[in-house]
């Protein structure tokens, strides 16, 4: 089962402000680069790296189903391999749990994500026997890209905070205090956006659903092209027939 999903990457940039500062930030010895990241490239290269999918793991069950995961039934939900895992337990049989670099290989496995170039925006889709784990691994994706961005971001504009306040109780030139107190507004709004903006990175533009059909086998084109394949060879069948009998009536009428 294929789920997708379809998202806009969230421009929280504040280019005017920092071109703006640049200049009195120099003063203070703090470097604004007026250059702004590629962002859709920053979280695409993010959600296919190590580091991401090892805070994504966090959930348990996101491990157990990429590595663990032998069958889907539509009423019993995921099947897990016994030879690996106790469903009953809920737990690992002994020496038995996948490595983390497997589980990141079945991770990459299952997960398309790319980037649309003319609309700057990310396709994810995902893979999986299970429909419904498809769905809950692009929405851990999803959140997890957004807690990623957002407690890095706070962290930054709060260590800037408390650089710039040390700044200003040991400056008395008005000009810097006042470049000083423009950092210091600039980051507090970027607090602010961190503290409200649920959808800090990533906002769905289409949401992930649970798939209803198959992406493989497809049952369909199994169906026609056996039909197809099998008409061929009922073909040569028959004309292997023919030319045997032929054959065989020619021999017969030279040997009389």
């Amino acid at each position: 089962f294929k789920s997708r999903a379809l998202l806009e990457v969230v421009n929280n940039s504040q280019s005017n402000t920092r071109s703006g500062l640049s200049s009195y930030a120099s003063l203070v010895g703090v470097n604004i680069t007026s250059s702004e990241t590629n962002k859709p490239a920053l979280v695409l290269a993010t959600v296919k790296s190590k580091d991401f999918f090892k805070n994504l793991i966090n959930d348990e069950e996101i491990y157990i189903g990429l590595t663990a995961a032998k069958s889907f039934d539509k009423n019993k939900g995921l099947i897990y391999d016994k030879s690996i895992f106790n469903q009953e337990e809920m737990l690992w049989l002994k020496n038995k749990k996948p490595s983390f670099l497997k589980a990141f290989q079945k991770y990459k496995n299952s997960l398309t994500v790319n980037i649309d170039n003319k609309t700057g925006f990310m396709n994810i889709t995902v893979e999986h026997i299970s429909p419904i784990f498809a769905k809950k691994l692009i929405d851990s994706i999803v959140l997890e890209v957004n807690r990623q961005f957002k407690e890095k971001n706070f962290q930054e504009s709060s260590n800037a905070i408390d650089y710039l306040e040390q700044k200003l109780q040991t400056t008395l030139v008005l000009e810097t205090r006042n470049s000083i107190n423009q950092l210091i507004s600039s980051n507090l709004e970027k607090l602010m956006l961190a503290d409200i903006n649920k959808d800090y990175m990533l906002r769905f533009i289409e949401n992930a659903y649970v798939p209803e059909n198959k992406s493989r086998p497809n049952k369909p084109l199994i169906s026609i092209l056996g039909t197809i394949i099998g008409f061929f060879f009922s073909i040569i069948f028959v004309l292997i027939r023919h030319y045997s009998y032929r054959n065989t009536t020619f021999h017969s009428e030279v040997i009389s």
